[in-house]
Parts: structure tokens; C-alpha cells; sequence
């Protein structure tokens, strides 16, 4: 069965990119405009794996996740950070948040598929 994933980014373009390329490769998508709301959807749906930004208005990516990890249901879920921000200082707060993989934006039509696959079957 393939993995839902959950894209929560507040570019439209963005979350059409993801809906794109996870719908081609088998996956459902769902997406969420920012991380209120993407709780909100997390807790609809039930994800497998969930893709968020980093810089997002009312919530930004590292307070989802941190929010998500408090959550016994979200603890253990794959949690893919997708920026355009290349500083290991971000990327190193993302994990210390409890971000299981890093990806660049720019990786969307390349990485973005098998790694979800990856992170949903691990």
C-alpha cells in the first residue's frame, strides 16, 4: 500500500508540485497551508509520512513539529523538512525538533518520491 503524505506549505505552487509528484508515483497528498493547519489535517488524516516548510506564517515548520512530537500519535512519524534554506544551523534546529530527513526545495521532481517511500517503510 502506498504512503499518505501530508505537504504543509504556504505556497500553492509548492503544494501542487508535491500533489504532482507523490499522486504520479501512487501516494494520497493532502496539504496544508501553514502548521495550524496542518495540525489540523495531521490529525484528520492520519498520514504516513508528513513534508513541511520551514518559513510558513501563523506557525512556522519548527514549531509544527515540535508541536506534532508531543503528540503520542505523531511521535514516531516521519517528519521530511523541505527548504530552500541551505544553513546547517536550520537544518540542525529542524532535527533537534524532531525532523527525521531534510530535503531542498529544489529536489521536489528528483528525491522527493522514493524518499518518502523510504521514510514510510522504515
Amino acid at each position: 500500500m502506498m504512503p499518505t503524505v501530508l505537504g504543509v506549505d504556504d505556497s500553492g505552487i509548492v503544494r501542487a508540485a508535491l500533489a504532482f509528484r507523490l499522486e504520479a508515483a501512487g501516494h494520497r497528498f493532502f496539504s496544508a497551508v501553514d502548521g495550524i493547519d496542518g495540525l489540523e489535517k495531521a490529525a484528520e488524516f492520519c498520514p504516513d509520512v508528513i513534508i513541511t516548510d520551514m518559513q510558513m506564517p501563523r506557525m512556522d515548520g519548527i514549531t509544527f513539529i515540535r508541536k506534532l512530537r508531543k503528540k503520542p500519535e505523531f511521535a514516531t512519524i516521519p517528519i521530511l523538512v523541505m527548504s530552500s534554506e541551505r544553513g546547517g544551523a536550520v537544518r540542525d534546529r529542524a532535527k533537534a525538533a524532531g525532523a527525521s530527513e531534510w530535503i531542498s526545495k529544489s529536489s521536489i521532481p528528483d528525491e522527493l518520491a522514493s524518499l518518502v517511500w523510504r521514510l514510510a517503510n522504515a
